[in-house]
């Protein structure tokens, strides 16, 4: 069927786009959509957003959740809510919040509960409230839950009305409603981690391209290096620390300056550096390792692949916290880069 209106991807945005006073539609509420949504609601004529898989966000520690009192969670859980960055409240409010379960329901009904508070259409609260585990990408709300006591936004819940077709006029749901829309907005997220590397074409050793080489999953020595490909260091490559993007790239920076200057360093007359395949896959097990037992493993995201179609699951990430990573980069550059081979 025709689609008469407009149609935008965020990866792809039009920074010509014009939407006040349009009636505008948007598909997906993961981080991209949040912010969207959020940026986009107070200059157009109506906003329609389209929500299937709800995520928890909160505003911009070692305690295990179910020792605590109610009363001491719900402290607990304010302080950092009050604190903001959903960062710090999946991982610092308690430390059993991504591997217990009972820990992590009580985390979810408490933003729930703040969710029925901020929100104060019954109905629209209920839509956006998520009913999976706390167990992706931590979102950071800005105003997002806010945004939706504006008259001029609304929700419809695909859990209930799902999407039947793109008619010529908007989109048409389940229930026979046709919503009119003169633009729709797809935030339906990206090929994250690996998907920009495997767009260029990159060949190694042999011929071998990146492609080939991460053809049964993204793999990377640190987020940095891959084995085969000597000289190339990689920034917010596959398996780097799963924290704040800013911090974790500057740890990366740090790491591949040090491998740079180690041959000036100690004097030595090496032109190539190049991790062993032994020290990648010591590393992919690592990142294997850590992510057992977590809750993160058992929910279907981006994180393990789960948003592109036919793509194997894998672990995209270094589980361990980033103080680990960077002590472990500081232990890797103290004994001399025993993961690389130099010549």
């Amino acid at each position: 069927m025709r689609w008469y209106g407009q149609v935008v991807h965020t990866a792809n945005w039009d920074d010509k786009l014009k939407l006040a006073g349009k009636t505008v539609g948007i598909i997906g509420n993961g981080s991209t959509g949040v912010q969207v949504i959020t940026a986009i609601a107070p200059e157009v004529g109506q906003l329609d957003v389209w929500s299937s898989s709800t995520a928890f966000g909160v505003p911009e520690t070692r305690r295990k959740t179910i020792e605590a009192t109610p009363e001491e969670r719900r402290q607990v859980f304010q302080e950092v809510w009050d604190q903001g960055n959903g960062f710090r409240f999946i991982f610092s409010a308690f430390g059993d919040l991504t591997t217990h379960l009972e820990a992590n329901e009580e985390a979810c009904n408490f933003i729930r509960s703040k969710i029925v508070e901020i929100v104060k259409d019954p109905r629209k609260a209920k839509a956006l409230k998520p009913c999976d585990l706390y167990a992706r990408r931590p979102l950071c709300d800005s105003g997002y839950y806010q945004t939706f006591n504006r008259e001029n936004v609304d929700i419809v819940d695909l859990r209930e009305t799902p999407i039947q077709e793109i008619v010529p006029e908007g989109i048409k749901t389940k229930d026979g409603t046709v919503h009119k829309l003169d633009v729709l907005i797809f935030a339906t997220g990206f090929d994250a981690i690996e998907g920009n590397y495997l767009r260029i074409k990159i060949t190694g050793r042999g011929g071998k391209s990146i492609q080939k080489h991460r053809e049964n999953g993204p793999t990377g020595y640190a987020a940095v290096a891959c084995s085969g490909f000597p000289n190339m260091f990689i920034v917010s490559g596959p398996q780097g620390g799963f924290a704040n993007s800013p911090v974790v790239i500057e740890s990366e920076i740090n790491f591949i300056t040090e491998c740079i200057l180690e041959p000036e360093t100690k004097k030595k007359d090496d032109r190539v550096m190049e991790v062993t395949a032994e020290a990648e896959q010591q590393w992919n097990d690592l990142c294997d390792q850590l992510v057992e037992g977590s809750l993160f493993k058992t929910t279907a995201s981006w994180i393990f692949g789960a948003n592109v179609e036919g793509r194997k699951s894998s672990t995209k990430f270094y589980f361990g916290g980033i103080n680990k990573y960077r002590e472990w980069v500081q232990n890797e550059i103290d004994a001399g880069f025993p993961g690389f081979a130099s010549s």
